[in-house]
Order: C-alpha cells, then sequence, then structure tokens
C-alpha cells in the first residue's frame, strides 16, 4: 500500500477552495486558479517535485487568466448593471418641500418621492419649487444640489 503524498491532498483542497470561492463571486476571477490547482494535482500524482508543481500551477493559471479569461468575458455579460437608486444619479427634478442643510426634505424625481439631504457644496436651504439635481444615493437618501440650468448644454 502505497503512502498518501500530502501534495495531492494540498492541491485537492486547494482546487476546492478555489471553485467554492468563484462560486460565491461570480467574477471569473478564481476558476482558472482552480485549473492552475489542477495541473499541480496532475503532477503530484505524478510524484513530481513540488517546485515543479507550483511552476505548472503558476504558468498555467497566469495562461488561462489572461488569455481565456478576456475571451469568456465577453460570452458571459459580467458587466455591471446599474440598480434604479445608481440611475437616478443626475436626474433632474423638483424639491416638494424646502430642504434645510440639517433637517433634509422631500424631492420628486421622474414621479416618485424622494427623502432627501443637502450635498457639502450647497447653500444651506433649497426652496420649495426649486429645479434640484441628484449627486448620490446615500441609503434611501438622495444627496442633491441645486440644478444650474446651462443654456450652452442644451441642443
Amino acid at each position: 500500500m502505497d503512502t498518501i503524498n500530502i501534495n495531492v491532498i494540498l492541491w485537492i483542497l486547494a482546487m476546492i477552495s478555489l471553485i467554492v470561492i468563484e462560486i460565491s463571486t461570480v467574477g471569473l476571477y478564481c476558476v482558472w486558479f482552480a485549473f492552475g490547482a489542477l495541473a499541480g494535482l496532475v503532477l503530484a500524482m505524478m510524484n513530481l517535485p513540488t517546485y515543479l508543481q507550483l511552476i505548472t500551477f503558476a504558468v498555467v493559471s497566469a495562461l488561462l487568466f489572461f488569455f481565456v479569461r478576456p475571451k469568456m468575458e465577453h460570452k458571459i455579460n459580467v458587466s455591471t448593471i446599474k440598480t434604479n437608486t445608481d440611475a437616478l444619479i443626475g436626474e433632474v427634478g423638483l424639491a416638494v418641500t424646502d430642504i434645510k442643510d440639517l433637517e433634509g426634505g422631500q424631492v420628486k424625481i421622474n414621479g416618485q418621492m424622494w427623502s432627501a439631504k443637502l450635498s457639502d457644496c450647497c447653500e444651506k436651504t433649497i426652496p420649495q419649487g426649486s429645479k434640484i439635481v441628484v449627486r448620490e444615493v446615500k441609503g434611501v437618501k438622495l444627496i442633491i444640489a441645486p440644478h444650474i440650468h446651462d443654456p450652452e448644454q442644451s441642443e
């Protein structure tokens, strides 16, 4: 009966760990290293030296990461999609209430009411009925600034 090669066990653990990480992140990053670990596992099963296993792991992982990943990324659309709140950034709306520096207020954007706070760059109050622009979203509050119409930007 042969003794168990510790490198075989380590490569199997590495491969399983990398696959689990890939499944939980879905970014096509760790799967290439899992294939590298598979290559290291094959060499470990052939009882080749550890340094050769590590070099093979690094080379296989790097080749797959830099040459195969970009081609696969185009096929598996991994791009980010704006959520509803991200899509609000840059939108122009209307102040439904006076929006004060520390108290905040309410704005209407695309027919929906939102709680809003003033951006740091703004004056102390935006009066009710004024146009506003969304600068960012923090939690459920919109961070807004007064909308300044620039005639050069309009068509």
